[in-house]
Formats: structure tokens, C-alpha cells, sequence
């Protein structure tokens, strides 16, 4: 599930970024932190749960941006990571 909702929640949280939708950004980052600690990615899951709290608290938003480039970085590595750790279970 990881592998098929996380690269699409990722640019979706770009768009909606992008398109200024902070409500959009805030939910998607909380709903990607969840998929974070689910699957142990705990890098990823503090960078989305910054994120949320940026947007929550209405605060720092202007490191959005760099925070999302982070994100993005890591999260890549984190989907290579995945298929390469199911890959070893088949």
C-alpha cells in the first residue's frame, strides 16, 4: 500500500503547496506521517509531522518549501528501500 499511495500523496502535497492549499498541505502530511512510521521511515515521519505543525500552528510556513524538497528526497530512497526489502521476501 506504501509503494502505490505514498509517491501519489507526494505530489499531490507538492500541488497542493504549490496552489498555496495549506488545508490540503496539513492533511496530506498527516495522513503521510502515518504511512512513515508504519513502515519505519522516521526521518520522513518528522518531516511530515513538521510540516503539520508549520500549517497547524500557522508558523515558520515559509520552510515548507525546504522541508518538502527534504521529503521528497527521502521519501525516493525510502520507495527503493521498500521494493528492494520485498523483493528479498519473494
Amino acid at each position: 500500500m506504501y509503494l502505490t499511495s505514498a509517491p501519489t500523496d507526494l505530489r499531490l502535497l507538492e500541488q497542493m503547496y504549490a496552489d498555496e492549499n495549506l488545508e490540503k498541505v496539513r492533511y496530506l502530511a498527516h495522513k503521510m506521517k502515518s504511512s512513515a512510521i508504519t513502515i519505519g521511515f522516521t526521518e520522513g515521519y518528522t518531516l511530515f509531522q513538521s510540516i503539520e505543525n508549520c500549517v497547524k500552528n500557522q508558523e515558520n510556513l515559509d520552510q515548507i518549501g525546504p522541508m518538502l524538497n527534504k521529503a521528497k528526497l527521502l521519501s525516493e530512497e525510502s520507495f527503493i528501500h521498500v521494493k528492494q526489502e520485498l523483493a528479498l521476501m519473494l
